[in-house]
């Protein structure tokens, strides 16, 4: 995409207490994920999409206005 920033972590770590991707306004929506990322992002006008993995790890990736 164009005129933005995308960034990507990914890990192998022990993942959130929940499976599947969810979206800033779904993670908002049930109070779970990393809040302090989500506030960030949703201040700066961006986009976030979190996949966790239980026990395998989590992928996080951020896209902000440039």
């Amino acid at each position: 995409r164009r005129n933005q920033i995308e960034i990507a972590i990914e890990d192998n770590g022990i993942g959130f207490p929940f499976s599947g991707a969810y979206q800033l306004e779904e993670l908002e929506l049930l109070r779970t994920g990393p809040s302090s990322i989500e506030r960030r992002v949703r201040m700066l006008g961006g986009k976030l999409l979190l996949e966790s993995r239980p026990q395998r790890g989590s992928a996080i990736t951020v896209w902000i206005p440039a």
